[in-house]
């Protein structure tokens, strides 16, 4: 991979994280997208619960969807209390292993107000206590705030939505570390495909869905899949690696730069088998190493996609992940521009 082409990446994936939203609330950043992709797409649509669906027209033969949910894990206000403290409850999958000590982001209706998730201090901690989890009903965040009207004054709220304060480190080897990246480093993949399919000569029309709601009901993959009815589908989302010293014995084959992994099985169901092996000719061709593996517990907008109307053959396309649902998800670009590269081809050569 070209320096320029890393460099480029590293800016779009800036521009995807800087912006964050939880389940339900997506609105804001799906107006903020639609400005930023209305060059790029001969049709623009919008669902009533903030889907983004964008298409390119080719002859119409058939229909490709391509789609990526915005929404990342957070949480929501419960109650604050009389010295100001605020507790919550979670949206999605946030890990409670990981909440604490962390900064995070209220957002209200007008700014972004940011406080941090408090702990006893280490020299307060029986000893009984200190190798256990808090439970989520025993966290709280602490704004500096003096009382529950100085933090409603704010905009804070029951009901204010809540993530893990934006960031993004860029560590060695292509490698990078942040907040959002399932599933905001897959949305920046298909926005720079969307860019590009402009340029190929297809018969088929593509759609690119950026999606809502997939870490509650998957209610806008849903909705996305039903406006455009496809042939084919493909999901992009996150796989997480088995590559780090305390996951040596997990038999979890998935590997940072290991390329595009896709997703064999998934609890209780299985994918679309021509199509996955139509992908690996294509991959091959293409020079793309991919990966493959099975979760047990993980559940994608392949579970709803492939249900519509008499069936579409759907197949995820995941990028490997460290610490997923954590602060500190860390992607390889090398990766991401691997599932590009495979992206495009596809759409040019799938039958």
């Amino acid at each position: 991979m070209s320096k320029d082409e890393i460099n480029e990446l590293k800016k779009d994936l800036s521009w995807f994280t800087e912006t964050l939203c939880t389940s339900g609330f997506e609105e804001d950043f799906s107006k903020r997208l639609k400005e930023l992709c209305k060059d790029y797409a001969d049709r623009t649509r919008e669902t009533q619960y903030g889907d983004l669906i964008l298409t390119h027209e080719g002859e119409g033969k058939k229909k490709i969807l391509l789609t990526a949910h915005m929404d990342i894990p957070g949480a929501i206000v419960t109650s604050i209390d009389d010295e100001g403290f605020i507790r919550f409850t979670y949206i999605g999958g946030l890990d409670t292993r990981v909440i604490p000590n962390q900064r995070v982001s209220f957002y209200t209706l007008d700014k972004v107000i940011v406080g941090v998730v408090g702990t006893k201090s280490l020299h307060l901690v029986p000893e009984d206590e200190a190798q256990k989890v808090t439970p989520m009903d025993e966290l709280f965040v602490d704004i500096g705030a003096h009382s529950r009207e100085e933090v409603e004054k704010l905009g804070i709220k029951i009901g204010t939505p809540m993530t893990f304060c934006a960031s993004i480190n860029f560590l060695q080897n292509n490698t990078v570390a942040g907040v959002g990246f399932d599933n905001r480093a897959c949305c920046t993949i298909l926005y720079r495909v969307l860019k590009k399919v402009r340029e190929q000569k297809r018969t088929e029309d593509v759609f690119f869905a950026f999606t809502t709601r997939e870490e509650l009901s998957m209610l806008g993959c849903e909705l996305a899949a039903n406006i455009v009815l496809p042939h084919y589908a493909f999901i992009l989302d996150i796989a997480p690696t088995g590559d780090t010293p305390d996951l040596a014995d997990s038999r979890i084959p998935v590997r940072l730069e290991g390329g595009p992994t896709f997703l064999i099985k998934q609890g209780e169901d299985i994918i679309h088998i021509p199509l996955f092996r139509r992908l690996q000719e294509i991959a091959a061709k293409h020079n793309i190493p991919t990966q493959s593996c099975s979760m047990e517990w993980e559940m994608t907008e392949t579970h709803k996609i492939q249900e519509i109307k008499h069936g579409v053959p759907t197949l995820d396309i995941c990028l490997p992940m460290r610490y997923a649902h954590s602060a500190v998800e860390t992607v390889s670009l090398e990766d991401m521009l691997q599932i590009e590269k495979l992206l495009l081809a596809l759409i040019e050569e799938i039958q």
